[in-house]
């Protein structure tokens, strides 16, 4: 065999077998190992990705999560171009360096048309999933996840039971500090007004949310109303069921 071993010594790998000199692993090898390594592991990449959202619950999850950061995005993006809209086309767009006014309408129609192609985006696509998690919102408002953590604080730790047990509990509770005398039954008394009292400013927390006249804000709050209807219910309810004891309760 022929060959200019200066010329491949650096390409290719010397091995002795049986007395004779053999050449292996050629410069064409090596760049097919390469490759062959190089789509093995994408395709273990992919496959861990699909076994990760064939998992119950985390395509869905995932889905939603899109759904609602691609609306969020979208209702940003309409704010700013109803601001544009408020000023005349000519400062507008004039000013960006175009002279022509037929060039600013084409403009604003290719803008027209970008929005028509983010309303008709595909539920089902999972190029969504790589967005980001969280869009910035310019007014940072209380949010419902925030009042989710209050409201956790503030239920009795005695009233975490059915709520066919409350009545059971609360008598409990009050013969309880009845027993201890003195002044422990007035104490409760005023700690389950106070109760009361912190609930409803957590209410009014929850109506400055709703009523907020930020776009973006509200448009979260349609992927939010399982949550703003859980919330509600919780405080509601043991806010009455507090009310109606203390009303009954005679000291």
């Amino acid at each position: 065999m022929n060959f200019d071993a200066r010329t491949y010594l650096d390409h290719r790998q010397l091995s002795i077998s049986d007395g004779r000199l053999s050449l292996t692993l050629s410069r064409r090898t090596m760049g097919h190992s390469t490759r062959r390594r190089s789509r093995s592991s994408s395709s273990r990449q992919h496959v861990a990705t699909q076994r990760w959202l064939s998992k119950p619950g985390v395509r869905e999850a995932q889905n939603a999560k899109a759904r609602a950061r691609v609306a969020l995005n979208r209702a940003r993006k309409n704010k700013k171009l109803a601001e544009e809209q408020k000023a005349p086309v000519t400062s507008s767009l004039l000013d960006d360096g175009c002279e022509d006014p037929q060039s600013a309408c084409e403009e604003l129609s290719r803008n027209d048309s970008w929005d028509a192609r983010d309303d008709s985006w595909d539920a089902n696509d999972d190029s969504v999933l790589t967005m980001e998690n969280d869009l910035p919102c310019t007014c940072n408002p209380q949010t419902l996840d925030n009042i989710e953590i209050q409201v956790r604080m503030w239920r009795m730790e005695w009233l975490l039971s059915a709520e066919d047990t409350w009545g059971e509990a609360y008598e409990e509770a009050l013969a309880h500090a009845e027993a201890k005398g003195g002044h422990e039954a007035n104490i409760f008394l005023d700690q389950c007004a106070q109760h009361v009292s912190e609930g409803r400013m957590i209410l009014d927390s929850i109506r400055e949310v709703v009523h907020t006249n930020c776009p973006y804000c509200r448009q979260r709050l349609k992927y939010d109303s399982i949550l703003l209807y859980d919330l509600l219910v919780s405080l509601m309810s043991e806010i009455k069921f507090i009310e109606v004891k203390l009303d009954t309760s005679i000291l």
